[in-house]
């Protein structure tokens, strides 16, 4: 092959390079995007997580409202404080999807006011087990928790 003709095919090669440029994938293309896309599934891991902490420690505190003979206090408020963890920081506009339904960004209101009822129903509950001896003495206020933990997961999780 003469060098006059490899001059030919430079267009094409040129070419071929830039073409395969616009084959990168996108995140490569915007570093940016894969960063927001991160973030956004550490937001739903994060506010799964510490929803899976609430369900552990509801199941053990009602173990004990169960079986009232088991009642440990210290155990009782140690899982109770569990409950006030801050789950709705890794809500934010944008990290939809998970087991979160769309209506928790279309009707903040709503939404807010399952997050007041959960707060002020755990708020409860730390009250009362702070001076609890017996399983009568915070079992309203653990169902309190639960009817809110349950009409939010109504309106605002995927089944």
């Amino acid at each position: 092959m003469k060098i006059g003709n490899a001059y030919r095919f430079a267009p094409v090669l040129a070419a071929a390079i830039a073409l395969s440029a616009c084959n990168q994938s996108q995140q490569a293309a915007n570093p940016a995007d894969g960063a927001a896309n991160t973030a956004v599934g550490a937001h739903q891991d994060a506010r799964e997580d510490i929803m899976h902490d609430w369900g552990a420690a509801s199941k053990e505190m009602n173990a004990m409202l169960k079986d009232p003979s088991s009642f440990n206090a210290d155990n009782f408020r140690a899982a109770a404080k569990k409950l006030d963890q801050d789950a709705w920081v890794h809500f934010p506009a944008g990290s939809e999807g998970g087991d979160a339904k769309p209506e928790i960004w279309q009707n903040p209101t709503a939404w807010q006011q399952e997050i007041d009822k959960y707060k002020q129903a755990v708020a409860a509950l730390n009250t009362a087990a702070q001076s609890a001896t017996s399983a009568a003495d915070v079992q309203a206020q653990f169902n309190d928790v639960g009817a809110s933990c349950k009409s939010c997961h109504q309106q605002f999780r995927e089944k």
